[in-house]
């Protein structure tokens, strides 16, 4: 009989804590200020984020660069700009660069 599973394979062996990162210790900072994460699509740029941010105490926010709005960002950076301290996490957020490089000039 085949196991059957709730959730993709990928999502059950994603990375949820610092030692499920099991060599790349030395790639988690110690000072969250400022990281940008490139590469190809599935090389776990976002599960890396995510058990970074899990790991920090300060309060997080997810963003897409697809789905999310303007106004949600502005929000954010209103937030931070009256010295909250906030973890941004944005995903995709080519996709929101591509879409004003692409689209003609008004």
């Amino acid at each position: 009989m085949k196991p059957t599973f709730s959730r993709p394979l990928a999502d059950l062996l994603r990375p949820k804590s610092l030692e499920d990162l099991v060599g790349n210790h030395r790639g988690v900072p110690h000072d969250l200020c400022s990281q940008i994460l490139w590469g190809p699509p599935g090389c776990g740029k976002t599960s890396y984020a995510r058990v970074v941010a899990a790991s920090s105490s300060l309060p997080q926010v997810s963003l897409s660069g697809v789905t999310s709005s303007a106004t949600q960002f502005r929000e954010v950076f209103d937030r931070a700009g009256r010295g909250q301290s906030i973890l941004l996490l944005v995903d995709e957020i080519h996709h929101h660069f591509e879409e004003k490089c692409t689209s003609p000039a008004k």
